[in-house]
C-alpha cells in the first residue's frame, strides 16, 4: 500500500495561518497522517505538501462544520429518489468511505453505474486522473 512521504521542511514558511509554531507543527503532522488515509498510491512530496496546505489554508470553523455535517447528515433514505443517470467512481482502497458503501449507493440509485478504481483510495480523481477524466467526459 502506498504511503504519503514525510512533510518537507519548506512547508511551514508558506503557511498563512497565524498560530504558534508548535501548534502549526502539531496540526500539520495530523494532516499528514490523514493524507495517508486519502491515497492508496505513493504520492510525491510536493503533492503531499499541496494536500496538507489545502487543509492548513482552510478556515478551521468551516472544516469543523463540514465534519459535523458529514457525521450527522443521513442521506441514505434520499438515494432511492434520485432518478437521473448517475456515475459513481470509487477507489476500492478508500479508507474514508469504504467501497461497500459505494456498492450500496449503486443499488439504491436507479440508473446508476459504479466504476471501481483498482489503484485508488479516496482521491481517485488524483490517483487515476486520466481514467477519471476519460470516464467523466464520456459520461457527460
Amino acid at each position: 500500500m502506498g504511503l504519503a512521504p514525510k512533510l518537507s521542511t519548506n512547508l511551514f514558511p508558506m503557511c498563512s495561518i497565524d498560530i504558534t509554531l508548535s501548534a502549526k507543527i502539531s496540526f500539520s503532522l495530523n494532516l499528514q497522517d490523514q493524507t495517508r488515509n486519502f491515497f492508496f498510491q505513493y504520492i510525491s512530496e510536493p503533492k503531499s505538501d499541496w494536500f496538507v496546505l489545502m487543509g492548513l489554508k482552510a478556515a478551521n470553523w468551516a472544516t469543523s462544520a463540514i465534519m459535523v455535517t458529514l457525521r450527522d447528515e443521513n442521506v441514505y433514505n434520499d438515494l432511492g429518489q434520485i432518478d437521473v443517470p448517475t456515475l459513481i467512481i470509487h477507489g476500492i482502497y478508500d479508507k474514508v468511505v469504504p467501497f461497500t458503501q459505494a456498492e450500496e449507493t449503486n443499488k439504491l440509485i436507479k440508473n446508476s453505474m459504479l466504476v471501481p478504481f483498482q489503484y485508488s483510495g479516496h482521491c481517485a480523481f488524483l490517483e487515476e486522473r486520466d481514467r477519471f477524466n476519460q470516464l467523466l467526459s464520456s459520461f457527460a
